[in-house]
């Protein structure tokens, strides 16, 4: 069955290449409409989960510095958020 309703979706990547290639191929999705936010810093992402509350938060492990999924969470506990982490090789 096809949804209708889209999944909020925040993609939180400081490369531009990344970030947008990501969110291309989400766009791309069969059957599943995704309305993506783009983000950019730690200070977007909060901005983001106080504004639009996202069902899914793609983060890159080292964007911001060091992201720390357990302290995120604790920070935004009435949000129900699905987390995942890019990882890309390393050469």
């Amino acid at each position: 069955m096809k949804r209708t309703d889209p999944i909020h979706v925040a993609v939180a990547e400081t490369s531009v290449i990344v970030r947008s290639g990501l969110i291309s191929v989400l766009k791309r999705l069969p059957d599943i409409p995704v309305q993506p936010v783009e983000i950019t810093s730690m200070e977007g992402l909060h901005n983001c989960m106080q504004g639009h509350r996202p069902e899914v938060l793609i983060v890159n492990p080292g964007f911001g510095g060091w992201f720390n999924v357990d302290e995120f969470k604790a920070t935004y506990p009435q949000t129900a958020v699905s987390y995942t982490h890019l990882t890309l090789p390393t050469t």
